[in-house]
């Protein structure tokens, strides 16, 4: 074995990732100063679920490990979680998938963040991704501000489940490149690890993109008459499907069958307007009214949520375009103020987060910014000569946006929520921007790539760069010179901001200048990822000097943006811990956390 030879072949790789822990370390570096992250969600949950013991505050999780034990009866059943449900749903006990238990760390912000990057990186590397680009690459994917918001709210569930995304999609573009043993296995491996997570929407809405790709092979198999082929990569796949389902079904079975007893599952009101008639009749007039439930909040009489219910946070248009322009539609209902704004200039409470979100969901922690030269990049690679994967991608990135509009685009999503299999299960059209954000960071990555170094002629190259900037630099500079004059910037909490005593004036004032400044931010961003592809189309700059100085601007991009989400008023420290002891001789535990900004 000649040592010297494999140092040089894994040296670059074992660099590579060592580089993405270091920008993760650095990324959240209050975590290794003995700080933690203010994750909502799991902050509620661990409140929920605490309750009082005679010795320990010990939480509900502790208990049923307890109880299963044999210490005491089980009973599977908790009352602490909204109107009760079993214990399965809060604490799994995953120990049947061996592959989930062999990772360490899972559950960290950092140990989360560089699975993903490390597995996007492998990923880029099998689409023959040179390093660098490999590198620049998985860093983006991993913190595109949607995973970050993802991480900052909590749903640390739906964020594990993307990480593995990469890897399936790797499986499954390796079974039909003839490579049908490292395809299944990767594909198992990688769907595995991802249904162990317990988010079957992220699962569910990663099949429907790929079922883009899969009917296109299925079609050039049956024009060129090599079904065969087509059909051992088809049953390589359904084989990965089963196993990845079988070493999870301890996890997914009980939860299929409780879904049938919630909302998830057929309607239990056959006639509501009659329940609403008995409820009126048996009103007291000096008792408060009997509230009957909304239709949006009712299952369908076919199993599954509501419509109303499950499209209640459907992206409109100008969502969309913040995956471009951050601020676009005012980022969060908790950001930063413009130092220019008004607001600002009357502030006297530093750092101060308001509401300046006015975009059509009912709430948000935060845009689904992909990044300014991800997005051009992606365009870039639609001008340039196409293949199957570039195409594939594409039209997986359509379909994906399509569905994101939920309601808003009623005349398809309608249709889909009433025949496609289990898709009235899910709420909330807007989450599959996590699978989105994927395909376009692909797709951004393989086409510069591909400009690069890829056999394309000079002048296709820059006839295709020319079109890629003017279409991105012109929507950048559109909205810069007249975007305030197509916008009311009116948010839909904004009377319980007027309420609180902020003036609507002030709030429209510094809704356009983080519109605007975005949009300058992004057109400079594209002009400069531009300028260094035309200088190194006509070889006045190395590719490898244009690759780094891309990754600067890429990595510096995200990270800025990032920073908006992931602030140092996200971290918490020195946490307290008082016992004091109620008449009944229980104790109470009171947890005091200070911030320290």
């Amino acid at each position: 074995m000649d040592i010297k030879k494999l140092t040089r072949i894994f040296q670059p790789h074992l660099v590579a990732l060592l580089g993405l822990f270091a920008l993760n370390v650095l990324f959240f570096s209050p975590l290794v100063n003995g700080k933690k992250l203010k994750q909502e969600d799991i902050n509620q949950f661990e409140y929920i679920t605490r309750f009082n013991e005679k010795t320990d505050d010990q939480s509900i999780v502790g208990k049923y490990l307890d109880n299963f034990n044999g210490t005491i009866d089980q009973s599977l059943w908790t009352d602490n979680m909204l109107g009760g449900m079993p214990i399965y749903l809060i604490h799994n006990d995953d120990k049947g998938n061996i592959l989930n238990d062999l990772i360490p760390n899972k559950w960290t912000p950092i140990g989360r963040m560089f699975i993903f990057s490390a597995i996007a990186y492998a990923f880029f590397l099998f689409l023959s991704i040179p390093t660098f680009l490999s590198f620049v690459g998985a860093f983006a994917m991993a913190f595109s501000t949607n995973n970050l918001i993802l991480l900052e709210s909590g749903h640390m569930t739906k964020l594990a489940a993307l990480s593995y995304a990469p890897l399936v999609i790797m499986g499954f573009i390796a079974v039909f490149k003839n490579k049908f043993i490292l395809g299944v296995t990767l594909f198992s491996v990688g769907l595995s690890l991802m249904l162990a997570m317990n988010h079957i929407q992220m699962t569910y809405y990663l099949f429907l993109a790929l079922l883009i790709p899969y009917v296109m092979e299925g079609f050039k198999s049956f024009k060129n008459r090599t079904m065969l082929p087509f059909g051992k990569a088809s049953l390589g796949l359904f084989v990965g499907l089963l196993i990845s389902i079988l070493s999870n079904l301890n996890i997914m079975w009980p939860v299929y069958e409780m879904s049938k007893e919630t909302v998830r599952g057929t309607t239990v009101i056959n006639n509501p307007e009659k329940v609403k008639e008995i409820a009126a009749s048996l009103s007291n007039p000096n008792m408060p009214a009997l509230k009957f439930p909304d239709a949006s909040e009712q299952s369908s009489d076919k199993g599954g949520l509501s419509y109303d219910n499950a499209m209640l946070w459907s992206f409109g248009w100008k969502d969309i375009i913040s995956a471009y322009i951050p601020g676009f539609v005012g980022g969060s209902e908790k950001e930063f103020l413009p130092s220019s704004s008004k607001l600002a200039k009357i502030n006297i409470i530093p750092d101060l987060r308001v509401n300046l979100y006015w975009g059509t969901l009912k709430s948000t922690n935060g845009p689904v910014y992909v990044g300014a030269i991800i997005v051009f990049l992606a365009i870039l690679g639609l001008f340039l000569p196409k293949d199957r994967l570039t195409k594939s991608l594409a039209f997986a990135i359509l379909l994906t946006i399509i569905l994101s509009f939920g309601k808003y685009l009623g005349f398809i999503n309608e249709f889909l929520f009433e025949y496609l299999p289990f898709y009235n299960k899910f709420r909330a059209p807007n989450s599959i921007w996590g699978v989105t954000t994927i395909f376009i960071n692909v797709l951004a990555i393989y086409s510069v790539s591909q400009f690069l170094f890829g056999e394309i002629g000079k002048d296709v190259k820059l006839k295709a760069l020319k079109n890629a900037f003017y279409l991105c630099g012109g929507i950048a500079l559109f909205f810069l010179l007249i975007g305030g004059f197509f916008f009311e910037f009116y948010g839909s909490r904004d009377p319980e901001m007027v309420q609180m005593g902020y003036m609507q004036e002030e709030l429209f004032d510094a809704r356009k200048i983080l519109q605007r400044l975005d949009a300058l931010r992004t057109l400079v961003l594209v002009s400069l990822a531009a300028l260094l592809l035309w200088f190194s189309v006509n070889k006045t700059l190395k590719s490898n000097l244009v690759i780094a100085l891309l990754v600067l601007l890429m990595i510096g991009d995200l990270w800025q943006i990032g920073k908006r989400y992931i602030a140092r008023d996200k971290f918490t420290s020195i946490s307290l811990k008082l016992d004091v002891s109620s008449p009944n001789g229980y104790q109470n535990s009171i947890h005091i956390t200070k911030e320290l900004g």
